[in-house]
């Protein structure tokens, strides 16, 4: 790896780096030393270097990118909003910033759909509170002419997000 003059460019380290540090599994300076063919003293310098401006960008929650326009480069730094996060990451931030707890609705659309009363042939009778009305209210839930419920079709897709945001709630409610 080393260049003509035995020395390798922190880019060229840095790429050889990214290459051979293993995803599934934790790798010493000693064992990347033999991989890459680099010192330990520039894998541990760009590894620290790697390290600190990957937690720079997360805690500022920065994106950098690098193009070429009308002949030029340009460096330019954006935040990273909510959307460009993968599923699993938006639901952890909006969980943590706004909702680190289910509610009382969320327990019962996760428990009906659990229960399969997603279909009037599946409805279940429940005990009539405020929550339950404001529910039919607002057309999440359906009653069956004898008084059962279930989960609306719309309800089934906010129970399906409550079970993406909690999935501790996947697990029967009733103990």
């Amino acid at each position: 790896m080393p260049s003509e003059g035995g020395r390798t460019s922190l880019g060229k380290a840095v790429e050889t780096l990214l290459d051979k540090i293993p995803l599934d599994r934790p790798i010493t300076p000693y064992e990347l030393q033999e991989l890459s063919n680099l010192s330990w003293h520039t894998i541990l310098k760009s590894a620290q270097l790697i390290v600190g401006i990957q937690n720079r960008l997360l805690k500022e929650n920065v994106v950098l990118d690098l193009r070429k326009e009308k002949g030029k480069y340009v460096i330019s730094a954006r935040r990273r909003n909510l959307l460009s996060l993968p599923v699993e990451e938006r639901l952890r931030y909006v969980r943590a910033r706004y909702f680190p707890e289910p509610d009382t609705q969320d327990y019962l659309l996760a428990e009906l759909y659990r229960l399969g009363a997603t279909v009037l042939e599946k409805a279940i009778p429940l005990k009539r509170d405020s929550l339950l009305e404001e529910l039919l209210a607002q057309e999440t839930l359906a009653e069956t002419e004898d008084g059962r419920i279930y989960l609306t079709e719309e309800g089934a897709v906010v129970a399906k997000g409550v079970l993406k945001m909690y999935p501790e709630l996947s697990v029967s409610l009733r103990k």
